[in-house]
């Protein structure tokens, strides 16, 4: 939890101009990582070899273990700088460490492979590409904020406190996500075949594409919206209001596509035995609509302040899930643990609008959804008209899209939820070369 409560207190003093503070938040949140991760290493050398011998019952596991403890070290230092660089707004620098990240993972992996190294070879190549990129995260980081590097404050108990006060909150809804995520195929290796276990892998594997897009722009409104709050800024909320309105005019094709042609997709991407799946993907996919927007307002309310709101949020959607579960999972499988996880995201959807209705009035664009809701009814009578006309597989899935879309886009400008002049806005401000310095 301390990894939000970093973001949110970095972006919030880099909004007052209080260096000093913003210093003392990232040397104290990197202290605290290193500390966890020292007591769990400590505790992996001291049990190294009965690890190796009892647990992993092989005696080379010591050291692929050791190499992945140096990652450990690695990953705490990255993480340090990727969480700092989203407190700063910095996308770009974050992106692109992960991204050589990635690539460097796979070629000292497949380097070492080609060595012989066998087992260690990956332990390797992530700790060793980890350890370069480390470097780049550093430069990146004297540009963004060169006095980072210059000055040592005051490290009082006080601020660190601040830190684990609103870190501990997150953390009980970063527990209740993890519930959430994992429920569904605990319950269903109980109670099911394990057969039921693939497929439902499978369609969460598909069903999770669709919230790529609202984690990316969480990942920039949570900074932004705690600078934003931190000068009380009146445009937070028609900011918010905006993100809402077409986040799902983005997501509403996509996920309405996903249920129209479920079939489809599986066969195109997995064996045919699979496509038993498709039921409890169309039902994912409703509930991933519901979950991009309790999750853009978790992360909203997280910049503003709110943690125990976010915590409420993902405890109230856990609690549903495990109940829900137990009660369907049994005698319904995959159709229980679909209707388990529409309920729970509405359910969460709905606790998260409450809470931006207390604390950010004027935040929930319901005219626009509605009207969003028309227009996505209708892309799906479309498809579900025309994806029976023809046999060739890229011409019922190509045409059926193209004509689906066309109207869908037309009835979002005659219904004004699309607007021209805040388009062209948007494309200018996605494409402007501006990248200041924090400091400027």
């Amino acid at each position: 939890g301390t990894s939000s409560a970093a973001v949110k207190y970095i972006a919030h003093y880099c909004a007052k101009r209080r260096w000093a503070l913003m210093r003392e938040t990232m040397i104290w949140f990197f202290l605290w990582q290193l500390l966890c991760f020292g007591v769990a290493a400590v505790g992996v050398l001291v049990f190294l070899k009965p690890l190796a011998t009892f647990y992993f019952k092989d005696p080379n596991a010591t050291s692929v273990m050791l190499w992945l403890l140096l990652l450990g070290l690695f990953a705490v230092v990255h993480h340090f700088f990727v969480t700092t660089f989203q407190g700063f707004k910095a996308v770009k620098e974050s992106a692109l460490t992960l991204f050589f990240l990635s690539c460097l993972v796979l070629s000292f992996s497949y380097l070492f492979i080609w060595f012989g190294w066998g087992a260690d070879a990956p332990a390797a190549g992530y700790a060793v590409a980890t350890g370069v990129v480390l470097v780049l995260c550093g430069v990146m980081l004297y540009r963004l904020h060169p006095d980072f590097f210059k000055k040592m404050p005051n490290l009082r108990l006080s601020t660190l406190s601040r830190l684990l006060h609103f870190g501990f909150k997150v953390t009980a809804g970063i527990i209740g996500g993890m519930i959430f995520s994992y429920i569904d195929v605990v319950t269903l290796t109980y109670w099911r075949p394990l057969v039921d276990v693939g497929l439902l892998g499978v369609a969460t594997t598909i069903s999770s594409l669709i919230r790529y897009i609202p984690r990316g722009l969480a990942y920039v409104v949570f900074p932004l919206s705690a600078e934003l709050h931190a000068l009380h800024d009146d445009r937070l909320a028609g900011g918010v209001k905006r993100i809402h309105r077409y986040l799902l005019v983005i997501l509403v094709p996509i996920a309405v596509a996903t249920i129209a042609f479920a079939h489809v997709i599986l066969n195109m991407f997995f064996p045919t035995s699979y496509a038993e799946a498709s039921s409890v993907l169309r039902m994912l996919a409703i509930a991933q609509i519901l979950g991009a927007t309790a999750l853009m307002n978790s992360y909203v309310l997280l910049g503003i302040g709110k943690p125990k709101a976010y915590a409420l949020m993902h405890g109230v959607g856990a609690g549903l899930n495990i109940i829900l579960d137990i009660m369907l999972v049994p005698t319904y499988g995959l159709w229980g643990i679909g209707i388990a996880n529409i309920v729970a995201q509405c359910a969460m959807t709905i606790v998260s609008i409450m809470s931006m209705r207390r604390y950010l009035p004027g935040s929930i664009p319901w005219c626009s959804w509605i009207k969003t809701a028309i227009a996505g009814m209708l892309f799906f009578a479309v498809l579900h008209l025309l994806r029976d006309t023809f046999t060739n597989v890229i011409l019922q899935v190509g045409v059926p899209l193209a004509v689906a879309s066309m109207l869908y886009v037309a009835t979002l400008f005659a219904l004004r939820v699309l607007r021209f002049h805040e388009l062209k806005r948007i494309v200018q401000n996605v494409f402007a070369k501006n990248n200041p310095s924090i400091t400027s």
